[in-house]
């Protein structure tokens, strides 16, 4: 999946768009923001399988999500996560197409120069790419201006399958806050993506959220 930064700065630029303010980018990363991981000390752990609608073999269930949410749609809240999950399907399947080789049984990562490693997980690689990524969108001033609560986003917080509480929610601002306001730096050590790459699946991914949505409205 993309770092937190390339969700908030790809969900950013959907804003723009879709005008639904900051509660679409604290929606955007709540899948993510409940497993423990990323927050500490939440108030209940919510499992990747669950908040990802995954299969457990990497594979996310849009239609599930939608099966669950479609009637909620509108709440910006709902929309911003279920964005995230178009995010990281689209991310996910073109590392798999592009990066990935299977050989005796063995996933090995194809590098940005054309050679393949066995020596840490694609996952491991994929994952410092994606950080570095987001250091350098924080520095593009891309993941937008500092979010603010509105006056319905606990209401909004409410029509999600699994609680979010008030404490969690002040977590999850700081959180994005921490990020949007993130002395970063920049890298050029990038080695499965190359930085361009990178850009082009982050401008391709924006295209495909776009049509997407607009097939199920």
């Amino acid at each position: 999946m993309p770092s937190w930064p390339v969700h908030i700065a790809l969900a950013n630029k959907l804003n723009k768009k879709l005008k639904l303010g900051d509660d679409f980018i604290i929606g955007n990363v709540i899948p993510d923001a409940m497993n423990g991981f990323i927050i500490k000390n939440v108030s209940k752990a919510v499992g990747h399988q669950t908040t990802h609608y995954s299969s457990g073999k990497g594979q996310i269930a849009l239609t599930s999500f939608l099966a669950n949410y479609q009637a909620k749609m509108k709440n910006p809240i709902i929309m911003g996560y279920f964005v995230h999950l178009l995010t990281d399907a689209y991310f996910n399947n073109y590392t798999h197409e592009q990066h990935i080789i299977i050989k005796d049984d063995k996933k090995g990562a194809i590098l940005n120069d054309g050679t393949v490693s066995f020596a840490l997980t694609p996952w491991q690689i994929k994952q410092d790419d994606f950080h570095k990524f987001g250091d350098q969108l924080i520095l593009d001033k891309r993941l937008g201006n500092i979010v603010k609560l509105s006056q319905k986003t606990t209401d909004y917080l409410q029509d999600l399958n699994f609680l979010i509480t008030n404490n969690d929610l002040e977590k999850i601002i700081a959180k994005i806050n921490g990020l949007i306001t993130k002395d970063a730096q920049m890298h050029n050590n990038y080695k499965m993506f190359t930085l361009p790459e990178l850009e082009e699946v982050l401008d391709n991914c924006y295209y495909y959220i776009l049509d997407y949505l607009a097939k199920i409205k």
